[in-house]
């Protein structure tokens, strides 16, 4: 692990220097097209520790009037789409929300006609230090840490007022329509989402074609994935609606709504970052994939009352005991064929994130943490659950 890590870096770093020396002469040529931006590029460097990006490569870029900008080099395995879900999501905060998010100045996502041979987004720089870093001080002082969290309540509340009839992406700043969300299950898949079946769906056939381009390799899993592809392929079969809710609405929703995200500047909340992954979704996604900077059960109540308070009802209420079936199906789903540090297939360009969760795996559950016995778990659990799901669905 260690080994691969420092490769990695080795990489990693390289390939920060390529990308930099390749690209300043050609952001000069950008910066003269903006009518936004009156000075030109001086210098380009790794961007200063945010809280990490897994997948995307990101620089500061300093002007020769040392103004400052954030250059975001986006990951080719999401052409195109990753790129306009952010800039839509930050042109509509922008224009219909108070949350703080930073100013699109420039973005091309067709690599073949980009100026600087990479798909990229070019944004203002927001001051401040993800809240991950500055946890530590802001929560061993009450009334700055009840600060945060009455402004994070007032930014989420204002997510929550737009409602959709089906999860999916903005297509458009006027919300006319949504598209299909930006995720791996719909990568191939130019129809948006009907209902939460039809996500639902596109998840389990999604890793039904992971197994199925796996099964012949030398995954550690491999002899899993030809015992779940059987049951995999006859439950897509089976109708989902029964994990529908009647007349359900699906708010806005960040997605990745953690303290690495968010930045401070003191007891002041200075940006939310990475919207890329937004959109509508299931009202419980929110607080099932964020909300880290609460710890103790007494902050769970302070903020859902703030929330309650902006008008946000039940936002920490559990899913459905049917959806809370399928979440736990399609984890152990993902944790089967990426729970060792696998680069092969649509999950390659997770790698290093892979790894680092791993990592925390051991680190969390003690370094004594057994592979082999956490897959037996894993695979204990898909036996029962599919043989449920099987037998149950007409």
């Amino acid at each position: 692990m260690i080994k691969l890590f420092l490769i990695f870096n080795l990489y990693q770093n390289s390939l920060h220097t390529e990308l930099s020396n390749e690209i300043l002469d050609n952001l000069k040529v950008i910066f003269k097209k903006l009518e936004s931006i009156e000075d030109e590029p001086e210098s380009i460097e790794i961007f200063p520790d945010q809280g990490g990006s897994f997948i995307n490569e990101i620089y500061l870029v300093t002007t020769s009037k040392k103004d400052k900008f954030v250059l975001k080099i986006e990951n080719p395995h999401w052409p195109r789409e990753k790129t306009e879900n952010e800039v839509t999501n930050l042109n509509f905060i922008r224009r219909h929300t108070t949350i703080p998010v930073p100013k699109i100045h420039a973005y091309e996502t067709v690599i073949g006609s980009s100026l600087i041979g990479h798909e990229y987004i070019l944004m203002s720089y927001m001051k401040g230090k993800p809240l991950n870093h500055e946890f530590d001080r802001i929560y061993k002082n009450p009334i700055t840490y009840h600060k945060i969290l009455s402004q994070l309540a007032d930014y989420l509340s204002q997510l929550k007022k737009h409602q959709f009839q089906a999860p999916g992406a903005l297509s458009c700043l006027d919300l006319t329509m949504l598209k299909c969300p930006v995720e791996f299950a719909n990568m191939e898949s130019a129809n948006p989402c009907s209902d939460f079946a039809d996500y639902a769906m596109r998840w389990l056939q999604y890793y039904l074609k992971e197994m199925q381009n796996l099964e012949t390799s030398d995954h550690p899993n491999a002899r899993f994935f030809q015992k779940y592809i059987p049951m995999l392929e006859r439950l897509t079969r089976k109708d989902l609606s029964f994990l529908n809710h009647f007349k359900e609405t699906f708010p806005l929703s960040h997605q990745d709504f953690v303290m690495k995200n968010i930045l401070v500047d003191n007891d002041t909340i200075t940006a939310i970052l990475d919207w890329e992954w937004s959109g509508a979704a299931p009202s419980e996604f929110e607080s099932k994939t964020g909300c880290d900077f609460l710890k103790e059960p007494k902050d769970y109540k302070i903020f859902n009352f703030l929330l309650e308070q902006k008008g946000v009802k039940g936002f920490f209420e559990p899913p459905s005991s049917n959806r809370q079936f399928f979440y736990q199906l399609v984890e152990n789903l993902y944790s089967l064929i990426s729970c060792y540090e696998w680069k092969v297939g649509k999950l390659k360009h997770s790698a290093k994130f892979l790894n680092q969760k791993l990592e925390q795996r051991r680190v969390r559950e003690s370094k004594n943490f057994n592979m082999d016995f956490y897959v037996q778990e894993i695979c204990q659990s898909l036996d029962k659950n599919l043989k449920i799901l099987i037998d149950e669905i007409p």
